[in-house]
C-alpha cells in the first residue's frame, strides 16, 4: 500500500517516496512552485504549489498532489494595495479571496492556474466597468 507521500522527477513527474525522511528532506529542499503570479500593484496573489503529499483523502482515483490558491492584498504576508491601485468590491473579494483548485499531475496544475488567471482578469474587467 503506498504512503501517499511524493516527490517530483526531473520531467515533473510526481512518484511516490516511501521513505519519510528522504521525503521531508525533499519537501525541505526542493522548489515546489509550480507557478506564481502576483500583482505588487494590487497586492492579488495566485500561487500553484506541488503539496508533496496525496489529498484526495480516497483509495480510489489519481492523488491529488498540486493545488492552486488565491491570495488577496493584506492578508497574512500580503502586502497591501498600493496608492492607486486597482480596488475591488467586497463581493469580489469574497469570491477570490482563498479560492483554489486542486490537481493530480504538473499538467493539470499549470492549466488550472491559467484557467483562474483568466478568471480573475474577466471578474476585474468587469469590477472596471462598474
Amino acid at each position: 500500500m503506498a504512503s501517499g507521500q511524493f516527490i517530483l522527477n526531473d520531467a515533473h513527474e510526481a512518484v511516490p517516496e516511501p521513505n519519510l525522511f528522504k521525503w521531508a528532506i525533499w519537501m525541505e529542499t526542493a522548489d515546489r512552485k509550480v507557478r506564481l503570479d502576483a500583482d505588487e500593484a494590487s497586492g492579488w496573489a495566485v500561487s500553484t504549489v506541488f503539496l508533496g503529499l496525496d489529498h484526495s483523502f480516497t483509495s480510489t482515483g489519481p492523488p491529488i498532489l498540486f493545488e492552486t490558491m488565491v491570495f488577496a492584498p493584506g492578508g497574512p504576508r500580503r502586502a497591501p494595495p498600493a496608492e492607486g491601485a486597482l480596488r475591488t468590491t467586497p463581493a469580489f473579494t469574497k469570491k477570490w479571496d482563498g479560492a483554489g483548485a486542486r490537481y493530480s499531475t504538473w499538467d493539470e496544475a499549470v492549466a488550472g492556474h491559467q484557467r483562474i488567471i483568466d478568471e480573475i482578469g474577466r471578474d476585474i474587467m468587469i469590477e472596471r466597468d462598474l
